[in-house]
């Protein structure tokens, strides 16, 4: 119970950073909204979580994610982001299995999980390489296909 309950904290720590709290919906003057597709090997991310780190300067300091769903983002209105080059992580957890009904075979199955292996591989999150730069126009786009597999030569 412990690993779902360490997970079930994870989610909703996530939830309330991508949400804001407080101040409502309204952006900040200066922010700028940013869409876009996320896909992993030409098929669209089911489901995923895309942020975005300032690089360098330090008036840019605004870090911003969305949720990624069916291979789409759009980062909501509090987390809309000032013009500036940003680093990219993306990452895809599945989510846990359901645990059974019975309390024993529950505590079980909790006992011998495995810790969830995120499908994006580390080069596109932990390691990124992947950049987006941020403009003073209404609407930014940023896209990645992302590769499982490094390509053959």
């Amino acid at each position: 119970m412990h690993f779902r309950s360490a997970l079930c904290g994870s989610v909703c720590l996530l939830f309330l950073m991508l949400c804001g709290c407080g101040a409502g919906n309204a952006p900040a003057a200066g922010r700028y909204p940013v869409t876009g597709t996320v896909t992993l090997d030409g098929v669209p991310l089911d489901t995923g979580l895309i942020q975005f780190f300032p690089i360098g300067a330090a008036e840019v300091n605004i870090i911003g994610g969305a949720l990624i769903k069916d291979g789409h983002y759009t980062l909501p209105p509090q987390s809309l982001l000032a013009p500036g080059k940003y680093f990219v992580r993306i990452t895809s957890v599945p989510p846990a299995p359901e645990l059974p009904q019975d309390p024993a075979a529950a505590m079980e199955a909790a006992a011998t999980a495995k810790s969830p292996v995120d499908r994006i591989p580390g080069k596109y999150n932990i390691e990124t390489g992947l950049t987006c730069e941020v403009t003073k126009q209404p609407e930014n786009t940023a896209n990645f296909d992302l590769k499982s597999q490094p390509a053959e030569s």
